[in-house]
């Protein structure tokens, strides 16, 4: 498959945006898991935390990039 067809093109960035969002949905599992298991807090929850949110920045990026993409009206030469 040629890489540079605007379908390969749309394959990629949603596979980065499914990869994305089953990042993040994998670190906010993590964090919740973690969080019911302990009380306080602490250093763990601490970098839990930053993981959640770096993967959401992931996720965002991956999503409007995507979402930029379907918006520039190649959505009809994406399909199968």
């Amino acid at each position: 498959m040629n890489l540079r067809t605007p379908r390969a093109q749309f394959l990629r960035l949603r596979a980065a945006y499914e990869a994305g969002f089953e990042q993040w949905s994998s670190q906010v599992y993590l964090l919740r898991s973690l969080a019911a298991r302990s009380a306080g807090g602490g250093r763990a929850i601490h970098e839990a935390r930053e993981r959640v949110a770096k993967a959401q920045v992931t996720y965002r990026q991956s999503r409007d990039v995507l979402a930029e993409f379907m918006l520039t009206g190649t959505i009809e030469s994406i399909a199968p």
